[in-house]
């Protein structure tokens, strides 16, 4: 019942064992900055439509203003 363990390394161990990690390439920090910034993006641009209605309705109001007697 009980298994012997075998004296001789398996070869796919010993090969996998020389083996080293290849560089990965790319910035985590870059990338994860850039993921955050785009899942905001339409966030920032709706804040940019809105700040750009309140100018024009605030230039409106102040040409009325100015030119109502």
């Amino acid at each position: 019942m009980s298994d012997s363990i075998p004296n001789t390394p398996d070869p796919l161990a010993i090969a996998l064992s020389k083996l080293d990690p290849a560089p990965h390439g790319f910035d985590r920090d870059a990338l994860m900055f850039a993921a955050g910034r785009e899942s905001k993006a339409w966030a920032v641009k709706c804040w940019q439509v809105l700040a750009a209605a309140a100018l024009l309705a605030a230039v409106g109001f102040a040409y009325l203003y100015f030119t109502h007697r």
